[in-house]
């Protein structure tokens, strides 16, 4: 068991050590890697992808179509807390029409990134707490808070929403983030 945690203290450390010349070395490894490891390192990633799910959150509530069009990609989906699947920009941003002229007319969507997490240099995966007010559709009632998980890819050095998966919470109950995101939002 020792032998195990040797090496794997060992292998961590190599990793570091790997990371680091990336960073400081960009001629060797290229100034791509440098720059993603400065970007991870003081947290701009994390910070662009705040505002891009805050530009969608602006977006949706004021039914603006074009500029919720210019923060998806042209490959996005969704699964909406209705339950309703779009694939495609265009199909996603249909279905968002029809939500606005429907059920979710006059609602208000607030949320919140509870959690960002780095799955490439240019892939992220964000945990999002959503709260819908304002909706005068019964309906509506059993999705008006909850999860979103948000898939983002860098195209062009830009952050845009790839996938989006919506996760009402239980009638009664309010969503919680992890401990582990508290933390990571605290930082």
């Amino acid at each position: 068991m020792t032998w195990k945690r040797t090496e794997l203290a060992k292998l961590e450390a190599v990793s570091t050590i790997d990371g680091l010349r990336k960073t400081r070395h960009p001629n060797r490894y290229g100034k791509d890697a440098a720059l993603a490891g400065w970007l991870r390192r003081f947290g701009v990633d994390e910070k662009a992808i705040a505002a891009l799910v805050a530009a969608r959150e602006a977006a949706w509530n004021s039914g603006d179509v074009a500029a919720y069009r210019e923060l998806l990609t042209e490959d996005a989906d969704i699964v909406s807390a209705t339950g309703r699947a779009a694939r495609g920009r265009d199909a996603l941003l249909k279905l968002y029409a029809e939500q606005h002229a429907g059920a979710l007319a006059g609602a208000v969507t607030h949320t919140k990134v509870n959690h960002v997490r780095m799955l490439s240099d240019d892939v992220a995966l964000a945990d999002v707490e959503y709260r819908m007010t304002g909706s005068r559709a019964s309906s509506v009632g059993a999705i008006r808070h909850g999860l979103m998980a948000f898939v983002l890819r860098r195209e062009n050095g830009r952050w845009r929403i790839a996938a989006i998966r919506s996760i009402p919470a239980l009638p009664g109950k309010k969503p919680k983030a992890s401990k582990a995101s508290k933390k990571a939002v605290r930082k």
